[in-house]
Formats: C-alpha cells, structure tokens, sequence
C-alpha cells in the first residue's frame, strides 16, 4: 500500500533578529519600524501559503552570508518553522540604489525548498513618510518572495506538479522585448495560462 500523502498546512515563519539587534550603529526607533513591518508581512504569508511541514524543527548553523548571525537556540535546539528570515540593514553605500534585496540562503536537502533566507533593507527607507507601514510592508512581502521562490537560485528546482520532474529553465525564463526594452520574464505554463486569463 502507499503512503498517504503529505498535508498541506499555513506556512510557519520564524524570523531571527539576532542580527538586527547587534547592528548597534542603527537607531532603536529605525529597528523597531522594519520590525513591525516584518511581523505584518509574516502575518499576511502564514494566511495565504500552505506548506508540507518539516517532521522535525528547523535548525542551522550558517546562512551562507557573511553579515548573518544565527541565534544560540536555533543553532542548538532549533525552531518549529518552515522558513526562517534573518533581516538586517545593510550599511554598505553600493547598495544605496536599493530600498531592500533578499535571497534564500538554506535549501532543502531533499525537495531544494526554501528553509532560510535574508532580507537586506538598505537606509535609504523613508521611515517617517505618511503610508511608511502599508508601502514598505508591501515590500518587505515582495522580499520574502524572493527567499520562498522568485530567486535566479530557484529556477532549476521548479518543478512540473504534474509530472515531479524539474520544468528546465527553458520553460520558465523566455526573452522578450517588452515596450522597446529586452526583458527576461517568468513563462511557467502556469504564469502563462494565469496572463492570459
């Protein structure tokens, strides 16, 4: 007989700010703001996605970048989550392009699936501005996808849930001249059929 299969159940977050809090040259005020805005953004991914849970908990010694510190309990013990985040700000000045970046660092073993990530906000957030919470928590989502699936990183591990077998990129990213200017898109057969619908 087979095995039944696994259930899908909401997403559990964890986010370590371990490093944030180290990060002794950034205001309390301004580590407080990306704070809240990331337990909303948390908040709003553990009602929309639905995972396969993990049997054990989460635990890590490294993130794969250097700026990531890991804390003790989640080195040790570990944490009962699906994805873990560690946000920090970025001081560099060659990222003052940037509001934020963000990147798994921890796959999977198995399924390649997303475990850990980062989310790098840069200081040029405008934390004092009217719609600060609802604008930047808009981002810090959009940086959160980028740990859980929309990451150069990712692309060879998409799979056909019809068939389990890997798409290969050449099914997920076409070239396409889009208002004059050479752009690579996502062509997923399912992004495809959702834009034409």
């Amino acid at each position: 007989t087979s095995s039944p299969p696994k259930q899908f159940t909401p997403i559990r977050i964890y986010i370590d700010y371990t490093t944030l809090n180290n990060q002794t040259t950034i205001p309390s005020t301004y580590k407080s703001k990306i704070k809240q805005i990331l337990e909303l953004s948390k908040s709003s991914f553990e009602s929309l996605l639905k995972v396969q849970r993990f049997k054990d908990t989460l635990r890590l010694l490294h993130c794969n970048n250097k700026h990531i510190q890991i804390s003790p309990t989640i080195q040790s013990k570990g944490v009962d989550a699906d994805l873990i985040i560690f946000p920090y700000i970025d001081t560099s000045t060659n990222n003052s392009n940037y509001e934020a970046y963000a990147s798994p660092c921890i796959l999977a073993g198995d399924t390649h699936r997303p475990v850990a990530g980062y989310i790098a906000f840069t200081q040029i957030l405008k934390l004092n501005k009217q719609n600060w919470l609802k604008y930047y928590t808009a981002l810090a989502m959009h940086e959160l996808t980028h740990c859980l699936v929309f990451s150069p990183n990712l692309y060879p591990f998409y799979i056909n849930p019809n068939t389990h077998q890997p798409l290969g990129i050449h099914n997920i990213l076409k070239t396409k001249t889009v208002n004059g200017i050479k752009r690579t898109l996502i062509a997923t057969p399912k992004v495809v059929a959702t834009a034409q619908r």
